[in-house]
């Protein structure tokens, strides 16, 4: 990575659906900011309200900084897969940092920012496994190409949100007479669902995120829970299928890959994942992702910047 100097601050941000984060680099490496903001996810909250967490959490970076010229910033933002989404946060980026004209400002989905991270900008691929999933990848010539990331309304498969949704109709599977499953114990013993009531509750009336019942999905599989397995089991699949559709629409993907995402920090979810991937790609090598996202978006805006002055 290039050098930069001391008086140059550059700026990447990742922001999600539960917060959003920011790195800032003047200078040396050690010579960073990291500050975090509210979530923030172009689709669910709104342009305005992204840009706005965007542009505060900048602003706030260069005052600890006041010295320096603000000369890049790059985010990668949830929700932001569309391009008109993308061309509106960064017109409306450019109104909010008004005073810091000469900026370079560039917006991406935030698959973008994982993907340059986690294989530290080399061809291969990366599946997402956190509130949503997605497959996304690094062809030979550099080209970033996407399966997945369609959302929970059509298909989130491998996600947070349909391995919890999986786990909650297992037990409303179970109330109803089906198969007996652990996880009807730890999601009375955690969330109190001991009843239709307290189901209905909890999804229509409260509101809860489905994400949050994976863990217990994830640890009633550990304890070799039949019906848990099997959804762990099925949602894996689903997840290295989209991956095996990629690599045939793209066949010039080098044979590596990881995996990022919350689910990422569940060993067993990732060993079932990794099983499958196996199966569909034998020729690929697992290896853990080199950098964050959050240090990819850094890395991005720092390319963004070499480029500008290379041309």
């Amino acid at each position: 990575m290039s050098s930069l100097p001391n008086n140059e601050l550059v700026v990447g941000l990742d922001a999600g659906g539960t917060y959003t984060s920011l790195c800032a680099r003047a200078g040396a490496e050690s010579d960073e900011i990291h500050l975090r903001g509210p979530a923030a996810n172009a689709q669910r909250h709104g342009v305005a309200h992204t840009a706005t967490v965007i542009a505060s959490l900048v602003l706030q970076a260069h005052a600890q900084r006041p010295h320096t010229i603000l000369r890049s910033v790059f985010a990668g933002v949830a929700g932001a897969g569309r391009t008109d989404i993308r061309k509106a946060l960064i017109t409306r980026l450019r109104a909010e940092l008004v005073e810091h004209s000469e900026c370079h400002i560039d917006v991406a989905h935030d698959g973008i920012i994982a993907l340059e991270g986690a294989l530290d900008g080399c061809s291969g691929l990366l599946a997402i496994a956190g509130t949503g999933s997605a497959i996304i990848a690094r062809t030979l010539e550099g080209n970033a190409v996407l399966a997945g990331g369609w959302g929970a309304s059509i298909g989130d498969e491998g996600s947070g949100h349909a391995i919890g949704q999986g786990g909650l109709a297992a037990v409303t599977h179970a109330m109803d007479g089906g198969p007996a499953t652990l996880l009807t114990e730890l999601f009375s013993s955690r969330y109190q669902l001991s009843s239709r009531q307290h189901v209905l509750e909890y999804i229509y009336d409260r509101g809860q995120p489905l994400q949050q019942l994976a863990p217990l999905v994830i640890q009633a599989a550990e304890q070799e829970d039949q019906v848990a397995t099997n959804i762990l089991n099925l949602q894996c699949e689903a997840l290295a299928r989209r991956a095996s559709w990629l690599l045939n629409r793209y066949p010039d993907i080098a044979p590596r890959y990881t995996v990022c995402g919350g689910l990422s920090h569940a060993p067993h979810f990732v060993e079932a994942l990794r099983e499958h991937l196996a199966t569909l790609w034998p020729e690929a090598e697992w290896q853990p992702p080199v950098h964050s996202a959050l240090e990819g978006a850094v890395r991005l805006a720092l390319k963004t910047l070499s480029d500008s002055v290379a041309d």
